[in-house]
């Protein structure tokens, strides 16, 4: 079964950078077909840091990112603004 995965990313010049490589990844996936890959990104005041959650359905993005599965399926409110996707995926993925 594929599984959520997450990446943290310290420094905020690294991660708006690997935000805009990643929304580009998700699209290239997107525009073969596959309308259910989402990679959402949730920043970290307290540590300069970005957490990125990639979807089951992006996995192929996560591992060209070196992403790790995430323990659990994140809630809604944990995964914050969604970077690379269709919108309306967040109903698919969250209800």
């Amino acid at each position: 079964m594929t599984m959520w995965q997450h990446l943290y990313v310290s420094g905020t010049e690294k991660a708006h950078q690997l935000s805009g490589e990643i929304h580009d990844a998700v699209f290239a996936l997107m525009a073969t077909g596959l309308k259910d890959a989402a990679v959402f990104s949730k920043l970290d005041d307290e540590r300069d840091g970005t957490y990125f959650y990639f979807s089951p359905q992006a996995e192929r993005i996560a591992m060209t990112f070196g992403a790790k599965p995430c323990e659990r399926s994140p809630l809604r409110q944990e995964v914050g603004s969604l970077i690379g996707g269709d919108q309306t995926v967040i109903n698919r993925l969250f209800l």
